[in-house]
């Protein structure tokens, strides 16, 4: 009898070991498959994927990020860079949207002011042509700069600014046209008070804004998008936020939008600057007494007392092919009317915060 129940044992163990695990298939399994068919988390260098994709081994220098090979490097000095006239590092300086390596100023391989000539790379005007460096036509290759690395890297942006891997629905921003001013109104809303979305992004033409439909993690090595919205953070492409040159200059207070027709020579432009620089990279708050909000180039639109007030700040936005754009916000809340309410007492009552309505209007 004691050997009769060892085969049946042993029959049963043989039994199972050839059923196995479940096939790793989209109903099962989150994370990747891997090459024996077995799921993996997805979360490794080694094993790296989502959605029952086929595991990949990441390069050497990259990081799985959300089920992605993404390229994560750290700045830490030695001549530094600055993207659109925002900081420089390790002794570099940069005016207009160019890099420094070594201490020195160049663009495209000499010096470049406000994305204008070139020694030695080409000249390049406005995202126009450039000899000798290539071409470099509107928003596409070229333009007034080419992708740079995120000085404090890909995972530590992602978790700083809460960057998600789906977009934002598509049919976000609402645009019409009246005297040469744009008028544009962005779902910004994300998916509530603790965003379940990606950004909102979005490339300025001259016939209006286009969305595009990219994720916040394609967005860190995308130069397509200018702008991007979510609840009351507004990034521009560029510095911490992106591989672009895009910038900005804030306008004196008090200035309306339908008199800036240029911006000077010697304009103070700035890119977001989300970390101090690196290899710090801690956290740069925005100033709005929140504290938990980055600093991006046009955080001074608004102010908060209670709830989110317009300050009416006029700035010029300036996009990689060279446009220049000078906007305003004129408010956050829906309905609209809860914004005055908000400006005037402090309170916004039962308002929903997101929708945000800004005119704009090329100055270039």
């Amino acid at each position: 009898m004691r050997a009769v129940s060892w085969v049946v044992s042993v029959v049963f163990f043989v039994w199972l070991s050839a059923c196995g695990s479940p096939q790793c298939s989209v109903t099962n399994c989150d994370g990747c498959c891997d090459a024996s068919g077995s799921c993996r988390a997805g979360a490794d260098v080694l094993a790296c994927g989502a959605g029952a994709n086929l595991c990949e081994a990441c390069s050497l220098g990259s990081s799985c990020v959300l089920g992605r090979c993404l390229l994560v490097t750290v700045n830490t000095g030695g001549g530094g860079n600055a993207t659109g006239g925002g900081r420089a590092t390790g002794g570099g300086s940069a005016t207009g949207g160019g890099s420094a390596t070594g201490g020195g100023s160049a663009t495209g391989g000499g010096s470049a002011t406000g994305g204008g000539s070139a020694t030695g790379g080409g000249s390049g005007t406005g995202g126009g042509s450039a000899t000798g460096g290539g071409s470099a036509t509107g928003g596409g290759t070229g333009g007034l700069c080419s992708a740079a690395v995120l000085d404090c890297g890909v995972d530590l942006t992602i978790a700083t600014l809460d960057l998600k891997s789906n977009p934002a629905p598509v049919g976000a921003i609402v645009t019409s046209l009246s005297a040469g001013t744009f008028s544009s109104m962005v779902n910004a809303t994300g998916g509530g008070i603790s965003p379940t979305s990606s950004y909102v992004y979005a490339r300025f033409t001259r016939t209006g804004i286009t969305q595009l439909a990219i994720t916040d993690v394609a967005a860190l090595a995308s130069l397509d998008w200018d702008i991007a919205f979510r609840r009351s953070i507004i990034r521009l492409n560029g510095g911490d936020s992106g591989p672009s040159c895009v910038a900005a200059v804030a306008i004196p207070s008090g200035t309306n939008l339908s008199t800036v027709t240029s911006v000077s020579t010697g304009a103070n432009w700035v890119s977001d600057s989300v970390f101090s620089p690196a290899p710090a990279c801690s956290f740069t708050p925005d100033g709005s007494g929140l504290g938990s909000l980055p600093l991006t180039a046009v955080s001074s639109w608004y102010s908060y007392t209670g709830c989110v007030a317009m300050t009416g700040q006029v700035f010029v936005v300036r996009a990689r092919d060279g446009g220049q754009i000078a906007l305003t916000i004129d408010s956050y809340y829906e309905p609209a009317t809860s914004q005055t309410t908000c400006n005037q007492t402090g309170t916004a009552g039962t308002a929903s915060g997101g929708t945000i309505r800004f005119r704009w209007r090329y100055v270039n």
